[in-house]
């Protein structure tokens, strides 16, 4: 699930464990196409996701977990 900083966008992926956080980020922007060419910063559990080309078990994610993403 990814929430933005300012509470405007609440979007939830269904989405395989396998999946990277980079195809999983794609499906956000094409469903909000005004963040396109925005630089976002991610943040789960707390920590920056730094490197997005990991797959969603790499980065210990579970159903429903919470990512918040804001403008930097």
């Amino acid at each position: 699930m990814f929430f933005s900083c300012d509470q405007t966008i609440h979007y939830s992926v269904a989405c395989k464990m396998t999946d990277t956080f980079d195809g999983i980020e794609e499906k956000l922007l094409q469903e909000n196409p005004d963040l396109k060419n925005k630089k976002l910063v991610y943040l789960f559990q707390g920590e920056a996701i730094n490197d997005k080309q990991k797959t969603l078990a790499e980065l210990k994610m579970k159903n429903s977990d919470i990512v918040i993403f804001q403008e930097i």
